[in-house]
């Protein structure tokens, strides 16, 4: 027996149980066993034998009660859900609790999954093409070497998440909490990242070319190497961003707040910094060639070796009205 749940000869109705165990309520093994004799199935071998068909075979055409009674079945015993390698492409799951399920290696590739529960779920190498992720929660999951090509992303907490090499080419990401999340060398190429929280995210050698981060908040981000060619950062948050050595060429960071951000070393060459706030910032050994800096507030910045629009290193006294014309 599972916990203190109902008794050996109690008679509960099948519906209810199986709505018990889905929410994770404590059932006994003897409970379970009426479920089985209510849906035509004698043992819990047999139960566990034609759910395992469907949803680890090829062609098995498993669908949500499969899922969902698989889930429950472990979490009855205690144990932790196991759907490593399951084929679950394209079901709709919309609104599931998968909490803490194992699901690495499965496919789920053009799945609804929109609202789901996956906090904690453990994520590595699953198939997520095209899937519908929109306001699901996948707070501290595990997603290394997941496949998020194309899939929709909107709204989706993924705070405290490791995406650490993730493919996120192109995906839909708009609005969604990426606070703490591990993105080290994801490929976020073409992705929508507009109004996405990123505060304190570790975005080492991340690539974000042509990356949408308009409004997003990269406060406190880590971005040392990042590639952010040709990314839209317009009226972005990035103060106190780490962006050591980081790519901004061709980026547009019109209306950008970058007040005491770490920019030594960075290439900012031709960069588009009308009206940026860069005050307190340290630009020291950047490279800001071309670059357009009108209006641009440079208070307290840190200029030491800096290369300037004209292409002139910036020596201390310089007059920098000649290269633009901003409050300094």
């Amino acid at each position: 027996m599972v916990g203190g749940g109902t008794g050996a000869g109690s008679v509960v109705g099948a519906g209810q149980v199986e709505a018990d165990i889905i929410a994770g309520r404590d059932v006994s093994i003897n409970v379970i066993k009426q479920i089985l004799v209510k849906t035509g199935l004698s043992t819990e071998l047999e139960l566990e034998k034609v759910l395992r068909r469907r949803l680890f075979s090829e062609g098995g055409q498993p669908n949500r009660d499969d899922v969902e009674r698989w889930v429950a079945w472990y979490r009855a015993r205690d144990k932790r859900p196991d759907l490593t390698n399951a084929k679950l492409a394209g079901l709709l799951l919309d609104g599931i609790d998968l909490v803490g399920v194992d699901l690495r290696r499965a496919d789920l590739g053009r799945a609804d999954l929109g609202g789901a529960q996956l906090t904690g779920a453990q994520l590595g190498g699953v198939d997520f093409g095209g899937a519908n992720l929109g306001g699901a929660d996948l707070s501290g999951a595990d997603l290394i070497g997941a496949d998020l090509i194309g899939a929709n992303l909107s709204a989706v907490r993924l705070s405290g998440a490791n995406l650490n090499g993730v493919n996120l080419f192109g995906a839909n990401l708009s609005g969604a909490q990426l606070d703490e999340a591990d993105l080290r060398s994801t490929d976020l190429r073409w992705t929508d990242l507009s109004a996405a929280n990123l505060s304190r995210a570790n975005l080492s050698r991340a690539n974000l070319s042509e990356a949408n981060l308009s409004e997003a908040n990269l406060s406190g981000a880590y971005l040392r190497r990042a590639i952010l060619w040709k990314a839209d950062l317009r009226r972005a948050l990035l103060c106190k961003a780490d962006l050591i050595r980081a790519n901004l060429f061709g980026a547009d960071l019109r209306g950008t707040s970058l007040r005491d951000a770490d920019l030594r070393g960075a290439d900012l060459i031709g960069m588009d910094l009308i009206g940026a706030s860069l005050s307190g910032a340290n630009l020291s050994g950047a490279n800001l060639f071309g670059a357009d800096l009108s209006g641009a507030d440079l208070g307290g910045a840190n200029l030491a070796g800096t290369r300037m629009p004209n292409g002139e290193t910036y020596t201390p006294g310089m007059d920098l009205a000649r290269f633009w014309t901003s409050r300094v």
